[in-house]
């Protein structure tokens, strides 16, 4: 008799450990949904300042233009190599923020 109640207790034990395996697995997609809903509101807030941070990072391009234009500067080889470089990277960043707007819209759809 003291097998079959081993035995019984036993099986409520396993059970029991398939419930909590059970909870876990419910608490993982609850924070699985919860990730995926963050990162939903990341994509959407990122969406809202993407055009602004294009419209900057083109007016900074323009001022390195202009500044490119000068006399002074087109007259002086470092000056201008150097502000030639910031141009460089100043459109750099602007293909990059397109190409994030580009990934973020289809992300979106």
């Amino acid at each position: 008799m003291g097998g079959l109640a081993a035995v019984a207790i036993g099986g409520g034990q396993e059970q029991s450990d398939g419930g909590n395996a059970e909870s876990k697995r419910k608490r993982e997609c609850g924070e699985g949904v919860a990730h995926q809903e963050e990162a939903l509101l990341q994509r959407d807030a990122e969406l809202d300042t993407i055009e602004r941070r294009i419209a900057d990072a083109e007016k900074e391009l323009q001022a390195k233009h202009d500044i490119f234009l000068d006399p002074a500067i087109m007259s002086d080889g470092t000056r201008l190599h150097a502000v030639s470089l910031e141009m460089d990277a100043a459109q750099k960043t602007i293909d990059q923020l397109y190409a994030r707007w580009s990934e973020l819209e289809q992300k979106k759809n």
